[in-house]
């Protein structure tokens, strides 16, 4: 299932708070959103959810406007887990199970969908282990990691068809962390399920375990694109990330650094996604020749250049786009 959302704007109060966010995620794939505190990575996952409302944009699901329908096939994992303390693992995903499946649903089949996601989650081991919590000692209970994966099933019960989280991999060290990415990355690989998560600022190796990778910098995007390309795509626009950095924690630092540098990175991002939504037969794009100077109507052979590749599929890629708008973009600026 695939979910694409495109210029979603939200106002609270007498401020835009996101501003033209878009992007999209399909089954089987992992993506991140990534930015610095208050870049509104949580407020977008509450967007996507339905749980806000926007002043503009679309949210579709499979090309479907999103509906009550859509939302129920839909899971929000909150970044606070709340567990009884006192109930083993078990007990709570026996409790959950009856709660949210279906009453038509025999209790066996309940039980098997719990056995499934606790294998999916590798949670077996702890079954019998209280949730824990802050009213018991700390080895009275399941650890961080343990509590994470628990609060995941919990919500996978549904057997929903989009999952969003928020902030997973809050608290956890870095191998924790990312042997819950690793287990999340197989269960939307396996199950072909679309996963959306916030993220604040990984190891490399986790990191480079998403497929896809939205930086939002104070409600703005900053990047859009497959993961693996990140670190190609600051080295074409005049930040390149040294080798020995971790590529999030470096993009992060450039984005509170200066003012300078987070617009730049900013106008980037604005204008790949200018080129990619360009509309030779749209209004908004048609200029006569008339009307035109030489450098307009360099633009306007360029950017058909850039469309006619799209469209005929010679260029599919985010990444291969952003390049090539990088490269008819320079050859504009040297015609005119």
């Amino acid at each position: 299932m695939e979910l694409a959302f495109r210029d979603i704007t939200v106002t609270q109060g007498d401020r835009k708070v996101l501003h033209n966010i878009s992007g999209r995620a399909l089954g089987g794939q992992l993506m991140a959103i990534m930015g610095p505190s208050g870049a509104g990575k949580t407020l977008l996952l509450s967007v996507l959810t339905g749980r806000l409302p926007i002043d503009s944009g679309h949210i579709l699901i499979d090309n479907t406007p999103l509906n009550r329908r859509l939302q129920r096939k839909m899971s929000y994992v909150l970044q606070q887990d709340i567990f009884f303390p006192n109930l083993t693992l078990m007990d709570t995903l026996t409790f959950a199970a009856h709660l949210r499946l279906p009453d038509e649903m025999s209790k066996a089949d309940k039980m098997e969908r719990v056995n499934d996601i606790v294998d999916i989650l590798d949670l077996r081991k702890c079954l019998d282990t209280v949730m824990g919590g802050m009213w018991l000692p700390d080895w009275k209970g399941l650890s961080g990691g343990e509590r994470k994966r628990a609060n995941i099933a919990c919500e996978i019960l549904t057997d929903p068809s989009t999952i969003l989280l928020d902030e997973p991999t809050t608290g956890l060290d870095s191998s924790t962390a990312g042997s819950l990415l690793t287990t999340l990355r197989g269960y939307a690989v396996k199950k072909k399920k679309t996963v959306v998560m916030s993220i604040h600022q990984p190891s490399t190796q986790n990191f480079f375990q998403f497929d896809k990778l939205l930086l939002l910098c104070e409600g703005k995007m900053a990047y859009y694109g497959q993961t693996d390309d990140v670190i190609e795509y600051f080295d074409n626009i005049g930040i390149p990330i040294p080798d020995s950095y971790n590529p999030a924690d470096f993009i992060l630092e450039k984005l509170k650094e200066q003012d300078e540098t987070m617009k730049i990175i900013i106008s980037a991002a604005n204008e790949m996604r200018d080129w990619e939504s360009y509309e030779p037969n749209s209004e908004r794009t048609i200029l006569s020749d008339r009307s035109c100077d030489k450098s307009d109507l360099s633009a306007v052979k360029t950017r058909k250049v850039f469309h006619n590749l799209f469209r005929q599929k010679i260029v599919e890629s985010e990444e291969g786009r952003f390049l090539l708008c990088i490269f008819l973009k320079r050859l504009l600026t040297i015609n005119s």
